[in-house]
This record gives C-alpha cells, sequence and structure tokens, in this order.
C-alpha cells in the first residue's frame, strides 16, 4: 500500500488494485485505508474460497474415477498354438524372449 503527499493532497495506492486520491485531512484518508483494506480483505477471501474450490474439483477429476488410474491391466490373451505359430511369424512374438535370448 502506498500513502503519498504532494500539492496539498494525499495519494493513496494499493499497488496492483487501486488507485485513491483524498484531498483532505489525516482521518478521512485513515478511513479510507480502513475500506479499502477490507475490500482487499473481502477479495483475497472470494479468491482463497475459488481456489479451494477449483482444487476440488482437480483433486475429484484425478481421484473420483473419472480418469484411468487405478484401473489393472488386461491380462494378455492366450494363444493357442495355431495362433502363437502365425504370431512368430508376423515377428509379433519373440519365441526367444522367456529363454533370454530375445532383444
Amino acid at each position: 500500500m502506498v500513502l503519498a503527499y504532494g500539492k496539498g493532497r494525499y495519494v493513496l495506492g494499493v499497488v496492483g488494485v487501486v488507485m485513491v486520491e483524498i484531498q483532505s485531512n489525516g482521518e478521512e484518508v485513515i478511513d479510507k485505508v480502513r475500506e479499502e483494506a477490507e475490500k482487499l480483505k473481502k477479495e483475497n477471501d472470494e479468491l482463497s474460497r475459488r481456489l479451494k474450490q477449483e482444487k476440488e474439483l482437480r483433486a475429484f477429476e484425478i481421484y473420483g474415477g473419472d480418469s484411468e488410474a487405478g484401473e489393472l491391466p488386461k491380462p494378455p490373451k492366450k494363444l493357442t498354438p495355431k495362433e502363437y505359430a502365425e504370431a512368430v511369424e508376423r515377428h509379433e512374438v519373440n519365441p526367444l524372449k522367456d529363454d533370454g535370448f530375445g532383444v
């Protein structure tokens, strides 16, 4: 918060939020500062409430069942000997992998 005096008037500024010009005695300046502080507190409370709500929504998206997290992988399909031989011919299966020779 900035309070400056120049040319017979006070300038009250809340950096990045509001600038208010006051042409009076110090009591009015203090009252105006209090009003602005109350406004900022209300805005801060509202932002905090919205942030909390957004965090809760994000947590629900992550952990609430809408994502694929936590799903178990499907077990591989058992191939019949004929299907296995065809898969080896198409190079989809490496028969030496189980023996430690596969890449």
